[in-house]
C-alpha cells in the first residue's frame, strides 16, 4: 500500500480479515513495534492521525526508489541513467513468493507497468537513434527482469531484423513463443506472429536471391 500515510484500518483488513476489531487492533499494534526493533530504532515506523508510514529519513526501500527514478522526467541521456538504475533496482516481481495474496496484486502491477514503460521508451528512443545493439543490451536487461514482457521480445525482433540478422530475430521469437507457452499458456499476440511470418518471408527472400 505504499510506505507512508498507510491507514491502519486497511492494514488491520489485509492482514487479519479474520480478527475482531480489538484483537486485529492488538495484532497491528504488536507488529509495528516487533517491525521497529528490527528496524533498530523506534522512530524508524511513524503511527500518527491512524495511519503508518515508514521514516523516510531512516528506512530505504527499493520500491519506493524505482519510483522515483522511473517517473522523474528526463531527455535521452538522463533517462538512460534511470533506466540503468531502475534495471539495477527492478530485480523481478514484487514480493514474488506472495503472488496469492490478494493485497499484493495491485503493488506488483503498478510497478510492473512502470517498469514496461521505462524500458520500453528508453529502448524506442535508442532504436529512433539507431543504436540497436545498445537497444538490444536493453531488451535483454529488461527480459532478465520480466521475460513476460512481450514489447521487449518484440523490440529485440526489430532491432535484430535491422541488423539483418534475422536469425537471431527468430530465435527471439521461438524465446516469447515457450515463455508464454510454458509460463501461462498462451500464445504470442497476433503482432508478434505476424511480425514472425513477415521475418521468415525475408529470410526465404534472401536465401532464393542468394
Amino acid at each position: 500500500f505504499g510506505e507512508s500515510g498507510v491507514p491502519a484500518g486497511t492494514l488491520i483488513d489485509a492482514l487479519w480479515p479474520d480478527e475482531d476489531g480489538d484483537a486485529a487492533r492488538k495484532s497491528l499494534d504488536i507488529t509495528v513495534s516487533r517491525l521497529r526493533k528490527l528496524l533498530g530504532r523506534s522512530e524508524s515506523v511513524i503511527v500518527s492521525d491512524e495511519t503508518v508510514t515508514l521514516n523516510p529519513k531512516l528506512c530505504w526501500t527499493d520500491a519506493r526508489n524505482f519510483c522515483e527514478v522511473a517517473d522523474e522526467p528526463s531527455d535521452f541521456l538522463d533517462g538512460m541513467e534511470s533506466s540503468r538504475v531502475a534495471l539495477a533496482l527492478y530485480s523481478g516481481t514484487f514480493l514474488a513468493t506472495d503472488m496469492e495474496i490478494a493485497w499484493t496484486f495491485a503493488r506488483r502491477e503498478q510497478l510492473r507497468s512502470r517498469f514496461v514503460r521505462l524500458v520500453e521508451s528508453v529502448g524506442q528512443a535508442l532504436e529512433a537513434a539507431g543504436r540497436w545493439s545498445d537497444a538490444i543490451t536493453h531488451y535483454h536487461a529488461g527480459l532478465e527482469a520480466d521475460d513476460l514482457a512481450e514489447i521487449f521480445h518484440q523490440g529485440l525482433m526489430r532491432c535484430y531484423r535491422a541488423l539483418g540478422r534475422h536469425a537471431e530475430a527468430m530465435s527471439a521469437y521461438r524465446r516469447l513463443r515457450q515463455t508464454l507457452s510454458v509460463t501461462l499458456g498462451i500464445a504470442p499476440s497476433q503482432q508478434s506472429q505476424a511480425f514472425a511470418r513477415a521475418l521468415q518471408q525475408e529470410s526465404q527472400g534472401s536465401d532464393t536471391t542468394g
